[in-house]
């Protein structure tokens, strides 16, 4: 990997746990352009990839915020990046966003079945062991 992507991510993490959001804002802008940077030079796979990091970080930030509308047309955006033949990666990131989503809209049944999907990140399974239990079905969560 180049020295592009190890800086994006360090954007991407910073905004994550930045509690200021103009300040998590700035991160994942800067994080973008360093998308902007990279490519032409680095496989559109891996700018992909990690775009779709970019806007799940994105999608958690609107709904912190209280911006659902914001959050849907990202996760709209998430969903079109992760079906023009991506990696399992995107994929995988995409349904976080999608669970997050409907996570915060109440829709705790479809939530689950989208954060399965990503059960590879923490967030997501976090979440998914709460809209479990907002079901009333904590037998089946995965902790």
């Amino acid at each position: 990997m180049k020295q592009w992507i190890w800086e994006a991510r360090a954007h991407r993490v910073m905004a994550m746990y930045e509690p200021n959001q103009t300040a998590a804002m700035q991160n994942l802008d800067r994080a973008d352009a360093l998308l902007v940077e990279a490519s032409g030079s680095v496989s559109q796979l891996d700018l992909n990839e990690e775009k779709a990091h970019i806007l799940r970080v994105r999608v958690e930030r609107a709904l912190t915020a209280g911006d659902r509308a914001t959050a849907e047309k990202l996760v709209t955006n998430l969903g079109e990046l992760a079906s023009q033949g991506s990696s399992t990666n995107t994929q995988r990131t995409y349904h976080g966003a999608a669970g997050t989503l409907l996570f915060d809209q109440k829709k705790y049944s479809d939530a689950i079945s989208e954060l399965g999907e990503d059960a590879a990140n923490p967030l997501s399974m976090k979440l998914m062991i709460l809209a479990y239990r907002q079901t009333g079905d904590s037998e089946r969560s995965p902790c």
